[in-house]
């Protein structure tokens, strides 16, 4: 499948991947990830993690940078064909995503594509 990177590089805090501009994700976000993967690797929850839209990709690098050497991380992408904003999107959706190139508008508009700030 994929090599693998034997160099361990020291995780990014939030401000760091804020910074940078390559994820759409606030800090309180960025910082639930970070509590989640704390969570999930203090309890030793057995498993890789997976990032279904890695969109810009900062937040997987975030993620990678964060989890035990021994996880896997695999992120995910349509590459292209992102729903153009629907109704029940926020304005920062319409703004941000709807003026992306990548935005396919053949796709419904009624699909929610705005993330959901859950907890573990």
């Amino acid at each position: 499948m994929f090599g693998s990177y034997s160099k361990r590089l020291p995780p990014l805090s939030v401000s760091d991947i804020a910074r940078s501009k390559l994820t759409y994700l606030p800090a309180a976000k960025l910082q639930n990830i970070t509590q989640c993967i704390q969570k999930v690797q203090t309890q030793r929850v057995p498993g890789d993690f997976v990032e279904f839209g890695v969109a810009l990709g900062g937040s997987g690098i975030f993620i990678a940078r964060q989890m035990a050497r021994s996880r896997r991380f695999v992120g995910l992408d349509v590459c292209g064909m992102i729903p153009a904003p629907g109704p029940r999107d926020d304005q920062k959706s319409h703004e941000v995503i709807g003026s992306s190139p990548a935005v396919n508008p053949k796709e419904s508009a009624a699909t929610d594509i705005t993330a959901t700030n859950r907890t573990c």
